[in-house]
C-alpha cells in the first residue's frame, strides 16, 4: 500500500503505480489534480514488511526556460549535521532539504519560557527532563546511514525525555526517544507542524506519548495523546480557566500560567 499526500488530502495508490515511478503517478492523478504535472514527487518506501510507502508531493520552484526547474542539490544527513553544528542559525531537515528557521515573536518567546518553567518545576525529582530550543529530534527509519537523505530533524520548542536520553551520535545533540513534544504555533509553520511533522512523529517516534500545539494568537492548547491501541486522541483546551493534564509525565498545565504576561488584542469569547 502507498499513501500520497497532496493538497491536504491523503490518497491510497496501487503499489504497481508507485513502482512504475513518477511519470505513472502523475498520469494516474492528472485528471483529479492537474497541478501535479508541475510538482516534485518524492517516494519514501517503508523498510519493513507490510510498511506503508509515503509519496510526498511538493511544488516546483519556477525557473527560466523550464516549467519545473530543478531544486538545489540535496544534503545527506552527515552533511546536514556537519553544517548545522557550526551554523549560527538553526535549520530543520526534511529528506535532504534544509529549511532556515525564522526568528520568534515576543509572544512566542514568552510562551516558550512559561512552558519550560512550568514543566521543569513539576519534573523535579522524576526520571524525566525537559529541553528546549536547541535540541534536535530525529524522526526516521532506524538504523540510519550517515549518507541517507531520509528523515526529519526538528527543533521542538520543548521536548521531554523520560529515562536516559538516547542520542543519534557522540555529539549528544539529537534525541531519539522523546516522550512529549510541545510546539508554539507560528503562521509560517503551522500547517507543517499539524501535518507532515506530526505524521512523522507518529510513524517514527514510538516513544512519543503526547504532542501539544500552543497558540500564540488566542488562549488555546491542542493536545494529541497516544492511546494503548496506537491511535491518537485529540482534545482542545481554550480559555484561561482551563488546564491540560499530561498523564505520561505527571504534569498539569494551567493556561493562565502558560499565557502569563501575554495580552491578545481580542480576548477569548468564553
Amino acid at each position: 500500500m502507498a499513501v500520497l499526500r497532496i493538497e491536504g488530502k491523503e490518497i491510497i495508490l496501487p503499489d504497481d503505480v508507485v513502482k512504475a515511478g513518477e511519470a505513472a503517478i502523475k498520469a494516474a492523478l492528472a485528471n483529479s489534480f492537474p497541478a501535479i504535472e508541475k510538482a516534485h514527487i518524492h517516494i519514501i518506501e517503508g523498510k519493513e514488511l507490510g510498511a506503508t510507502t509515503i509519496v510526498v508531493v511538493s511544488r516546483c520552484s519556477t525557473g527560466k526556460g523550464s516549467a519545473c526547474a530543478p531544486r538545489r542539490a540535496l544534503y545527506n544527513i552527515e552533511e546536514y549535521l556537519a553544517m548545522e553544528r557550526v551554523s549560527e542559525e538553526r535549520h530543520e531537515y526534511v529528506d535532504g532539504y534544509v529549511f532556515a528557521m525564522a526568528g520568534e515573536s515576543g509572544a512566542h518567546a514568552d510562551i516558550s519560557v512559561n512552558l519550560v518553567r512550568e514543566i521543569s518545576v513539576q519534573l523535579r525529582g522524576t526520571s524525566c527532563r525537559a529541553r528546549s530550543k536547541d535540541t534536535k529530534v530525529l524522526s526516521g527509519p532506524m538504523p540510519i546511514h550517515p549518507r541517507s537523505k531520509q528523515g526529519l530533524f526538528s527543533y521542538p520548542d520543548l521536548v521531554v525525555i523520560c529515562g536516559e536520553p538516547q542520542y543519534h551520535d557522540e555529539h549528544t545533540d539529537v534525541i531519539l526517544n522523546p516522550t512529549v513534544i510541545i510546539d508554539v504555533l507560528s503562521e509560517s509553520t503551522e500547517s507543517f507542524d499539524r501535518g507532515e511533522k506530526f505524521h512523522r512523529y507518529r510513524v517514527w517516534n514510538s516513544t512519543l506519548t503526547d504532542y501539544l500545539l500552543v497558540s500564540q494568537t488566542t488562549h488555546m492548547i491542542e493536545h494529541y495523546s497516544r492511546q494503548p491501541d496506537g491511535s491518537w486522541s485529540y482534545t482542545t483546551y481554550q480559555g484561561l480557566d482551563r488546564s491540560v493534564t499530561i498523564e505520561s509525565i505527571g504534569c498539569k498545565l494551567r493556561l493562565a500560567d502558560i499565557y502569563d504576561r501575554i495580552n491578545f488584542e481580542s480576548q477569548d469569547s468564553d
